[in-house]
Formats: C-alpha cells, sequence, structure tokens
C-alpha cells in the first residue's frame, strides 16, 4: 500500500498580531470549536513528529488563507452591534491573574466577518487541527499518518459549512498523486497475454455453453412440434378409424351376402360346362365302336380302357310272342346312341372328330345348354346388382385400402390388412371366375383374368405381400379350377377350352412363387386331370382281315357299321394327335412339376399313337385329310421344343419315340 500523503505540520501556538482597532473585530473561540469537533472525532495512530525540514512542509502544504468579504458596511456594523462581548465579571476583578489559556477562554466568542489580513501569518483553524493542537500541545511538529484520513467526505463536507458559515471560501483539496511502481515490461505482456488467453477460454466457454443452450432449445422445439403434429394426427387418425370401421363392416356384410349366392350359381355354371364337354358320351361312343367292331370281326385289340360288355349277342327276335321287346337295356341304349350320332353327322356331313366343344351334341341340344347358360348368368347379373355398386367392383375395394396404406402404412402392417383385403377380393374374384371355361365366351381367357390386373395394381402399391397373395389364391382361384376339373368340364380334345384354360394359367403364374404351396397344387390338379383323361381313353385297333362270325346274318345295318369303321380309322386318329399336340404345345411348359408328366406323355405317344398309325395306314385313302406320316410330324414338331428327347431321365421313355422317328424319315 502506497502511503498517504504527509499531512502539515501545525505550529502549536499561534501568535496573531492584534491592533486596538481590531480587536473587536476578529476573535476565535476555541473552547466552543473543541466541543463541535469532539462530536466528529476520528481515531489518529501513527503520530511522528519531526523536527527537521519543518519550512518545506508548511511551505508546500500551506493552506491558503484567502477569504472574501459577503457583506457590506452596513451589514458588517449591524453585526458588529449584535455580537455578544464578553465582559469580566466584577468579583472577579479582585481574584489572582489567570493564566493565558484561561485569558483565551474568557474572551469574546465570536467569529470575524472581515477577510485576515494578508501579510499576516495567522490563519482560521479547520476542526482537526485544532484537535491536534488542544491534544498535543507540548509537541513542536505533528506529522499525520496511517488510516486519518484528512480527505475523507465527511470532513471535507464539514469544513464546507463552517467555511460557508464563516463566509470564506475553502479551494478544493489537491489531487492525491500516487507514484507508480516500477513493473517490467515483460511481465507486464505476459500478465496481458494471460488476460487474453482467460478472456479467449471464457469466450468460447461461453460460445459453446451458448450453442449447447440453442441446440437444445431446437431440440425442445422439435418435439413440441412433434407433439402437436401426433396430437393432431392422432385425432385425425382416431376419425379415419372410425370411419373405415363402418366401410368395411359394410363391404363385410355385403361380400358375405354376395358369396351366399355366387357359389351355387358357380357350381351350376361348371356343371354346364360338363355336359358340354360330354366326357362320358365319348366313352360311351368309344365303347359302341369297339361292340361294332368287334361283332364285325375287325377290332384286333383296345389300347387303354377296357369297355364292360362288349360281347355281341346272338341273333335273336326283338320282340316275344306277345309283342314285347326283348333286348337288354344296353343294346337298347346303345342303338338309341347311334341313332343319334347319325343325325348329327347327317347335319354336319361328317363323323364326330372330337375338335369340336359340341361334336357329339345335337342342335336342340346345344340350344337347351344356351338357355340355361343365359339363365344362370342373368342369376349373376341379379346376384349381384342387389347390392350397391360400390360393392361389386374389385378396384373400389382396393382404393379403400390403398387410402389407408397412404395415410397409415405402420397400422395397416400392424393389423395384416393385406390379409383382410386378401379375404374380401376372393369373393369377387370367385364372382368374376364363374365365366371360366365359358364355352360361349370368345375373350379367350381375358373376361375371366381381368381380376389379374386389379391385383397386380395393388401388389405393386404394397397393399399385398407374397402371403395376402397366396391367401387370394386359395380361396379363390384354386378353389374355382378344382371344382371345374371335378366335375369333368375341362376337354383338353378341344383347342378352344386349352386355349382358355393356359392362357388363364399363365395369367395367373406371375403372382405364384416358386416355392408357393398354391401354385404346386394348380398344377398337379392339371397334370393330374390330364393323366386321368388320357388314361380313360379306349382306343379300338381295327384288323385289316374281315373274319367270319358264328352268326351268319349280322343285325346291325349298313350305316352303323360303315360310321364305326369310319370312326375307328379316321376319327379317333384325328382326335388323338389333337389332344396331344394341345398336350405339348400350351401344357407342358406350364406344367413341368417333374419328369413323371413326360414320361407319361411319352409312354402314351409310344405304346398307343404310334401302334394306332400303324394299324391304319392299311386303310390309308386319298379322302383322309392327312397321312398318318403327316400326323405323327406334327406331334414330332410340338415335342422338340420341350426337352423331352434330350432330357436324361426320359431316354428310355423317349426311345419308342425316336425310333419311329427314324422310321418316318423325320430325323
Amino acid at each position: 500500500m502506497f502511503r498517504k500523503p504527509i499531512k502539515p505540520k501545525i505550529q502549536n501556538r499561534l501568535s496573531r498580531p492584534l491592533d486596538d482597532d481590531e480587536e473587536e473585530e476578529e476573535t476565535v473561540v476555541l473552547h466552543k470549536m473543541d466541543r463541535k469537533l469532539k462530536k466528529r472525532r476520528t481515531v489518529v495512530r501513527d503520530v511522528r513528529v519531526e523536527e527537521d525540514d519543518e519550512p518545506a512542509v508548511e511551505e508546500s502544504l500551506a493552506l491558503p488563507a484567502q477569504t472574501s468579504s459577503l457583506y457590506s458596511k452596513d451589514a458588517m456594523a449591524q453585526l458588529k452591534a449584535e455580537q455578544t462581548i464578553y465582559q469580566r465579571p466584577e468579583e472577579e476583578t479582585t481574584a489572582p491573574q489567570s493564566t493565558k489559556e484561561e485569558e483565551e477562554e474568557e474572551e469574546e466568542e465570536f467569529i470575524s466577518l472581515q477577510e485576515p489580513n494578508e501579510s499576516s501569518n495567522t490563519r482560521i483553524l479547520t476542526g482537526e487541527e485544532a484537535f491536534f493542537l488542544e491534544n498535543h500541545e507540548n509537541t513542536n511538529d505533528v506529522e499525520v499518518d496511517g488510516d486519518f484520513n484528512m480527505d475523507s467526505a465527511d470532513v471535507q463536507d464539514w469544513e464546507k459549512e463552517i467555511a460557508r458559515r464563516a463566509g470564506i471560501s475553502v479551494p478544493p483539496p489537491p489531487p492525491t498523486v500516487v507514484s507508480p511502481s516500477s513493473v517490467s515490461l515483460q511481465h507486464l505482456q505476459d500478465n496481458i497475454s494471460n488476460a487474453i488467453s482467460q478472456i479467449r477460454a471464457q469466450q468460447e466457454d461461453v460460445r459453446q455453453t451458448r450453442e449447447r443452450r440453442e441446440q437444445q432449445v431446437q431440440l425442445l422445439e422439435e418435439d413440441l412440434r412433434r407433439s402437436r403434429e401426433e396430437l393432431e394426427r392422432s385425432g385425425a387418425a382416431f376419425e379415419y378409424f372410425q370411419q373405415l370401421r363402418q366401410k368395411l363392416a359394410l363391404w363385410i356384410g355385403a361380400l358375405r351376402e354376395l358369396q351366399t349366392k355366387v357359389l351355387p350359381i358357380q357350381d351350376a355354371l361348371y356343371q354346364l360346362q360338363a355336359d358340354v364337354a360330354a366326357l362320358e358320351r365319348w366313352h360311351d361312343l368309344e365303347d359302341d365302336m369297339t361292340y361294332y367292331l368287334k361283332k364285325q370281326g375287325r377290332l384286333m385289340k383296345v389300347l387303354g380302357r377296357q369297355p364292360v360288355d362288349t360281347e355281341p349277342l346272338a341273333d335273336l327276335p326283338h320282340v316275344d310272342e306277345f309283342g314285347r321287346n326283348v333286348q337288354s337295356q344296353q343294346s337298347l341304349q346303345r342303338e338309341k346312341r347311334m341313332k343319334h350320332l347319325q343325325i348329327i353327322a347327317e347335319q354336319r356331313q361328317q363323323i364326330p372328330r372330337g375338335d369340336d366343344f359340341a361334336a357329339l351334341l345335337s342342335d336342340n341340344e346345344q340350344e337347351e345348354l344356351r338357355e340355361r347358360h343365359s339363365a344362370l348368368q342373368e342369376a349373376l347379373s341379379v346376384a349381384l346388382e342387389s347390392l350397391d355398386e360400390r360393392f361389386t367392383k374389385l378396384q373400389w375395394l382396393v382404393d379403400d385400402f390403398a387410402v389407408w396404406k397412404q395415410d397409415y402404412a405402420a397400422e395397416y402392417k400392424q393389423c395384416y390388412a393385406g390379409l383382410s383385403l386378401a379375404d374380401l377380393a376372393s369373393v369377387l374374384v370367385r364372382a368374376e371366375l364363374c365365366e371360366l371355361n365359358d364355352p360361349w365366351n370368345e375373350s379367350e381367357g381375358y373376361n375371366e383374368a381381368k381380376w389379374t390386373t386389379v391385383i397386380r395394381s395393388a401388389q405393386s402399391l404394397g397393399l399385398l405381400d407374397e402371403v395376402a397373395i397366396e391367401r387370394l389364391l386359395d380361396k379363390s382361384v384354386l378353389p374355382a379350377v378344382q371344382s371345374l376339373l371335378s366335375k369333368e368340364g375341362f376337354n383338353i380334345c378341344s383347342t378352344k377350352d386349352v386355349k382358355v384354360m393356359s392362357a388363364f394359367l399363365r395369367h395367373v403364374e406371375p403372382f405364384l412363387s416358386p416355392q408357393s404351396a398354391v401354385g404346386a397344387a394348380l398344377k398337379t390338379s392339371f397334370v393330374d386331370y390330364i393323366r386321368m383323361f388320357l388314361a380313360r381313353i379306349a382306343i379300338p385297333i381295327p384288323s385289316s382281315n374281315a373274319q367270319e362270325q358264328h352268326a351268319s346274318k349280322s343285325q346291325m345295318d349298313a350305316g352303323a357299321e360303315n360310321m364305326a369303321m369310319q370312326y375307328a380309322t379316321i376319327g379317333q386318329l384325328h382326335r388323338t394327335k389333337t389332344i396331344l399336340t394341345n398336350v405339348l404345345t400350351l401344357w407342358a411348359p406350364l406344367l413341368q412339376v417333374d419328369h413323371l408328366f413326360g414320361e407319361f406323355i411319352l409312354d402314351f405317344i409310344g405304346n398307343k399313337f404310334l401302334l394306332l398309325l400303324s394299324a391304319i395306314k392299311p386303310f390309308e385313302q386319298p379322302r383322309f385329310s392327312a397321312s398318318p406320316t403327316e400326323m405323327f410330324a406334327e406331334v414330332w414338331n410340338a415335342l422338340q421344343p420341350i426337352g423331352w428327347l434330350n432330357d436324361p431321365n426320359l431316354l428310355v421313355a423317349s426311345a419308342t419315340v425316336r425310333a419311329a422317328a427314324m422310321a418316318y424319315g423325320l430325323t
């Protein structure tokens, strides 16, 4: 701490010359001032008395005694008259002479209002100076140091008040000059550098703190925004799902009612197709032709299914003595079928060949079937029209689920909505599958596969995954196909039917994965049906040499014998070739489930079709539409793209076919 400046040294005794005419103008009453100073007494410590350099201190720190009168002469005279002059009491006149200090106390107590003489060495004392003077009367010089502050605000205010009451002006205290200690420049630079580093560190801390606070504010604002959005979204979702629940309830009720009406209509339509295919009639025709060939002695053998009750009966009278027909029921039905076949041949100017969907149906029977078909189609229309139109369109159902998926994808997945869509869509798909394999449908598989376009768009939008597609096909396509095949409504001898069904399967195949159980079931159903169809064909092989029967006279007319021979040569050859080309061209690429199917087809060609060709060759006539060689060439050409001839698993089964090709000059 710097030392405080040395206070002025004060004379212990102040002498003031008083002239006679000035004796009553200026008197200092120290006793009264002392009472006032005691009220503002301070503690004075570290007092040091010095004898040297008194003139220098007094010269440098002496208080100027400059005053100026604030009163006029009249005012001065009035103030003098009002001052009280101390009068010594009479009883004290005889008393011994008092000391000098007592005499000074008994002087008149007043403060002079006139300016002191500038040439005089006397001056008015301040309170602190008088206080020191009273307590240090025996010291010559006094130096004040330590904690005593002559420049305090209270002391300065008191001095100003005394000066104001005395009518003098007090100059401001001299400024305190502190001499700075000598500091090296390097130390100062280090201090400044440290201060700058600290300031920069504080600035960095403040910046990081501000960034953290800003990030926290952003996170809070983001959380607030998300919370508000979630609240709004939850409210909108609640309203949407309430509406969706009502809409789905209407869809479920409408489709449940539609399903109860569609399934019976679909079964009736498939039964109608079975009646049109008339496979049982073809079996009866094969049995009848075998009977007449055997009766004429021109039957070599029968390949495939063996007919029953083909033994010709002895010539017996048709009626007994009472006019009753004594023929067996089977003979009567056979004669009826032959007459019916002769009528169809006369109408179409050719024998039935099997490549027509109604080859064994007369015109009247075809008209009756058309009427049944029209009635069933009308019933289906009534079932659909009984519902609101919006509940009969598959596209509208998909659109409702698409809105659900677009707005609430997470909830759509959590609710397994794809499976619900598959269940609802299966009813509408089965309604469209009522036209499957429709004999009078000329769209060639398009009408019954229109739903695949809608389902494909739903799959692309993510509404239906692989499991949902599997569920849809399992509830709609697979039952419909199995129902149709179980009723034998699919005629693989009809080129039109084969094209329609193969086209339908190609539309469905993109939805089936290689591991699809529904796809495997579909293909297995078609493979089993084709195997069953070929296994149930009876192929009578005619003999070129007619043998004489034990009955000398035949009961069969010439027309029935001629028709049986034509069917055994031309008719069944053309029908068998058509079945093989249809299967090899349209079905083999779709039904390559395993090598057993190819083995079965190659066995049918080598052991049945080739034997039929070799048996027909002696009967070859110019009126044949195609020679046996040309027919085998069609089958051989259909085999090439499949690859069965080069399959290591089918080398044994295809050996007969390759040998026949070499015999016919096709290799």
